[in-house]
């Protein structure tokens, strides 16, 4: 089974939760731009503080190890 970077949990919990990259940006008040980067993978990490943020929103599940 392949490796599952951040980027794609936070695109397939954004989608779990029906939200838009602009709803997600407006909940956890990040910027769009910086979403899109980080689902598309040219973005690697997050800050700890914006990861917190997505967490709030998308729930503690964006660390769980499959």
């Amino acid at each position: 089974m392949g490796h599952i970077g951040i980027g794609e949990r936070i695109r397939e919990a954004r989608k779990a939760k029906g939200l838009s990259v602009r709803q997600l940006a407006t909940y956890a008040d990040v910027d769009e731009r910086h979403i899109r980067r980080l689902e598309a993978g040219t973005r690697r990490t997050p800050r700890f503080d914006t990861f917190l943020r997505l967490q709030k929103v998308l729930g503690p599940d964006l660390l769980k190890i499959n």
